[in-house]
């Protein structure tokens, strides 16, 4: 029955569908001039590349769900999207019958490529890597191939100048970054015009520095054509996805430009990470404020809790990064050990929540919380 539902509610409340991009590029190969014996040669190395594609293909294994033993290198467990995120996926991979031996890296690039030397050791079918940072996993991906082992990145990307799709690993699942970044900076030009009738002065704390999801929010929200100074950012502050970091950086701002009265003071603030947000309620609240009345407070994460802030009052506007989207990993993997070809990238549908839609999308991700058990 636990199975059932799980199922029920994937498909019920299935955040988007797969969304592949793919390229294709042309080997040519000159030659100065061609020779008898070159000529005479060509169809022997021909002979070799088929025989070659004919054994990789005959070592290729179809196995089933409930044969693999899928590991899981997750880049840390500290936030209520990540606990989630994680949660969910074991669950979702256990209910089709897959072992899942996991680690978490606590952020920590040296950690998490301990963590991937240990699954490797653990003989996993394959591995889904979510990275703590964007680089540095050169030698471990290498040993992963050497070892027959695929590797899947979820969540956070790798670098594409330095990592390739196909290459370096099979396929990347994420939710577009640098589109939740314009979407907080879309949210923010609506407080601009909707809310202050002039111009929003806004704080931007985001989390981790040089991880890829802080990088591309950061980069999305500074796509936003601001040259009609409808918003002016005052500053952008790593909190180190710390909310008492983030408190103590929002005070700071209020304090130091005069806050809502003040004529350029603080009047938004843009946060990149749930915690970020919890952060910046508290040092609205704790200055003498009110959210969405004096201070205007978004965020990208979406998770249930911000959606309860929302319907509390305290935040304006979340893009959601979602947390329960494993249903779809578990589909690319499903099809690659049923030897389809996949593509180098899927996309996480996202959905942007305000007071109109927040209670409907919090009943739903409570029935999530339940299946996995999470209390916050």
């Amino acid at each position: 029955m636990r199975k059932t539902v799980a199922y029920l509610l994937a498909l019920a409340l299935a955040a988007g569908t797969f969304a592949g991009c793919s390229s294709s590029g042309t080997n040519t190969t000159t030659a100065a001039a061609t020779t008898a014996a070159e000529t005479t040669a060509a169809p022997a190395a021909a002979d070799t590349t088929k025989a070659a594609e004919t054994e990789t293909e005959a070592a290729f294994e179809k196995k089933e769900l409930s044969e693999l033993k899928i590991g899981v290198s997750f880049y840390a467990y500290a936030s209520a999207s990540a606990i989630r995120q994680l949660d969910y996926l074991r669950y979702v991979f256990e209910e089709a019958g897959c072992e899942v031996p996991y680690a978490v890296a606590n952020n920590s690039v040296e950690q998490q490529i301990a963590d991937v030397e240990n699954l490797i050791e653990q003989d996993c079918d394959a591995i889904i890597l979510d990275p703590c940072q964007m680089e540095g996993y050169e030698d471990v991906l290498q040993q992963c191939k050497d070892a027959g082992i695929p590797v899947f990145i979820m969540g956070n990307k790798l670098n594409p100048e330095v990592y390739t799709a196909g290459e370096d690993y099979v396929t990347l699942l994420q939710s577009d970054m640098v589109l939740q970044g314009e979407n907080a900076g879309h949210a923010t030009a609506k407080v601009a015009k909707e809310e202050l009738q002039g111009t929003a002065y806004a704080v931007v704390t985001f989390g981790t520095p040089g991880m890829q999801s802080a990088t591309d929010r950061i980069n999305g929200y500074n796509n936003i054509d601001f040259s009609d100074d409808s918003i002016v950012t005052i500053g952008v502050q790593t909190a180190y996805n710390k909310a008492a970091d983030a408190q103590s950086i929002v005070e700071n701002y209020i304090m130091s430009t005069g806050g809502p009265e003040a004529e350029k003071g603080v009047n938004t603030i843009v946060c990149m990470t749930h915690n970020c947000a919890i952060g910046a309620i508290a040092a609205v609240k704790n200055m003498g404020y009110k959210p969405n009345e004096d201070i205007y407070i978004i965020v990208v994460d979406g998770v249930k809790e911000d959606l309860q802030a929302i319907i509390d009052g305290d935040l304006y506007i979340a893009v959601e990064s979602p947390c329960f989207y494993a249903e779809q990993q578990l589909e690319l993997i499903e099809k690659y050990f049923q030897g389809e070809k996949l593509e180098p990238y899927y996309e996480i549908k996202t959905t942007i929540f305000d007071k109109d839609n927040a209670q409907e999308w919090y009943d739903k991700f409570n029935e999530y919380d339940t299946i996995i058990g999470y209390t916050g």
